[in-house]
């Protein structure tokens, strides 16, 4: 049985293979910085469509056809970004 690599030496491997990182399933790293950067970077968008479009002072009317595209963005944006693939 081979030995079991450190963290430090799968780092260092990483550093020079990076596709062997996406590959590897027992260090799933890779993926959960995807999974955290993905769900920052919506949730960060989404607010601030919110901020600016739905709770700003100068928001559209609520049911007016601006209104309607903007729910119809905000919308699409979230589930484009939830399926989001590393």
């Amino acid at each position: 049985m081979p030995p079991k690599k450190t963290f430090t030496s799968q780092l260092a491997g990483y550093r020079n293979n990076r596709l062997a990182m996406v590959k590897d399933p027992t260090f799933p790293i890779f993926e959960l910085g995807f999974t955290t950067g993905r769900d920052e970077t919506r949730d960060l968008v989404l607010t601030h469509l919110q901020d600016k479009y739905i709770s700003g002072i100068d928001r559209p009317e609520r049911g007016s056809p601006e209104a309607k595209a903007l729910l119809s963005l905000a919308t699409e944006l979230a589930e484009l970004m939830r399926g989001a693939k590393a």
